[in-house]
C-alpha cells in the first residue's frame, strides 16, 4: 500500500528498489511459476520434454567422441546435438546405434 504514496522516481530506499525494472522481471517470473503450479502445467513444454527424453535414450559416449554429420543419428545432428550436449548419456548403449 505504501507504493501508492510514492512515485516511481522516489529516493526512499525500501520503495526505490520496488520500482526497479529487475523487480518487474522477478514478478513476471514468479507469476509464471505460480500459474504453472496452479494449473498443473510443467514449466517446460511437453514437446521439449519428449525431445530431451528421446535424445537421452540415444546419446552415447561415441556421439561425443566422434560426431558424424553424415549419419542419421539425431544426437550427431548439429542442431539437436546442441540440445543433447546438456543431457546425460544413455547407460545401456555402448556405440552410436546409427553408425552401423
Amino acid at each position: 500500500m505504501a507504493l501508492l504514496a510514492f512515485r516511481k522516481d522516489t529516493t526512499v530506499q525500501p520503495y526505490k528498489g520496488l520500482f526497479e525494472k529487475q523487480r518487474w522481471q522477478d514478478l513476471i517470473k514468479h507469476f509464471k511459476s505460480d500459474e504453472c503450479q496452479l494449473s498443473a502445467i510443467p514449466p517446460q513444454s511437453l514437446l521439449t520434454l519428449t525431445v530431451q527424453s528421446g535424445l537421452t535414450c540415444l546419446k552415447s559416449t561415441h556421439c561425443e567422441e566422434e560426431p558424424r554429420e553424415d549419419s542419421h543419428c539425431p544426437v550427431c545432428n548439429p542442431l539437436l546435438g546442441q540440445i543433447a550436449s546438456t543431457l546425460p548419456f544413455a547407460v545401456s548403449v555402448i556405440l552410436c546405434c546409427f553408425v552401423w
